[in-house]
């Protein structure tokens, strides 16, 4: 990246911490989507259920986590390759970023929401 004065380089920064959260909470969500499926819950993502339904019945993929390994991967690969490329840094890129850690902060909390749930239908005198 060009150094061209301290208003891009703050804005670099601030770019950097935004992208790195967000492939933490790609990460975030790979983690708690698995832990909810292991307590017996299900994908709630229609895109994700299609992806999931395409692998098994028209690939032959049967491993459990393919689609969820295939669809964060691609995620993080999509939000490297727009950071290299330096959208992040226009206005809109950076708009767009945020819109996108807020959804999937939302995401996260839904998740944990969803395995605090689970779990009390599993445990309901809190594992005692």
């Amino acid at each position: 990246r060009t150094n061209q004065g301290d208003g891009a380089e703050m804005t670099n920064i601030m770019v950097n911490i935004l992208v790195l959260a967000l492939i933490a909470l790609q990460v975030l969500d790979f983690l708690t989507t698995q832990r909810v499926i292991q307590l017996g819950g299900s994908e709630g993502n229609k895109a994700l259920i299609s992806l999931q339904t395409f692998l098994k019945r028209d690939l032959g993929i049967k491993e459990r986590w393919a689609w969820l390994v295939i669809a964060k991967g691609s995620s993080i690969a999509c939000i490297l390759y727009v950071y290299f490329i330096g959208w992040f840094e226009t206005t809109i890129g950076i708009v767009a970023l945020v819109v996108i850690l807020g959804i999937y902060v939302w995401v996260g909390i839904h998740n944990y929401q969803v395995m605090e749930r689970l779990l009390m239908k599993q445990y309901p005198d809190g594992g005692e």
